[in-house]
């Protein structure tokens, strides 16, 4: 493999791994966002699993 070929081989996985990085944050913050959502809701009351297991 020449320099100029490794050098773009360097430069497309260093993207790709920065892509990768960039979608994996936005999801753990997606995912943060909704526990903290929910937590939100079962403290203000809002959502009760009392009767959950009556239903048909």
């Amino acid at each position: 493999m020449s320099r100029p070929w490794f050098g773009v081989l360097a430069a497309l996985l260093l993207t790709a791994g920065g892509a990768l990085a960039v979608a994996a944050t936005a999801g753990l913050v997606l995912l943060a966002g909704l526990v903290g959502w929910l937590a939100v809701r079962i403290l203000g009351g809002d959502v009760a699993a009392t009767g959950l297991g009556d239903r048909d």
